[in-house]
């Protein structure tokens, strides 16, 4: 019995220090990598800090404008909604037709288990 305890905890420990062996050794690849496809660093500043950008000088009525197109457009795209007839009291509401097997005990359970 202390044999079998001794070779179990002996696979373990292989085990277990080769799944730590394959980690150490995607963390050295992940880092490799990220060292190699770094991106240098006069470039990550010209992308970081284009520098200030002017916003476009708009006046109230070209924004009057713009609002009024998006609005016709809107309601263009939209198909007209259909109407709605109330239903009359009485009416009854249709479903469909559910048939309801009933549930039989499997062979093996309960009862017959006991046989």
């Amino acid at each position: 019995m202390l044999e079998n305890l001794g070779i179990g905890l002996e696979v373990t420990g292989l085990g277990m220090g080769l799944v730590f062996l394959t980690l150490f050794i995607c963390l050295l690849v992940i880092k490799g990598l990220d060292l190699m496809f770094k991106p240098k660093p006069e470039l990550a500043e010209a992308v970081a800090a284009p520098g200030p950008i002017a916003p476009p000088a708009i006046t109230v009525d070209e924004a009057a404008a713009v609002a009024v197109a998006l609005a016709l457009q809107q309601r263009k795209s939209q198909p007209p909604a259909p109407a709605v007839k109330p239903k009359e009291t009485g009416e009854e509401i249709v479903g469909g037709v559910m048939i309801v097997k009933p549930i039989e005990p499997a062979p093996w359970s309960g009862p017959a288990r006991k046989a």
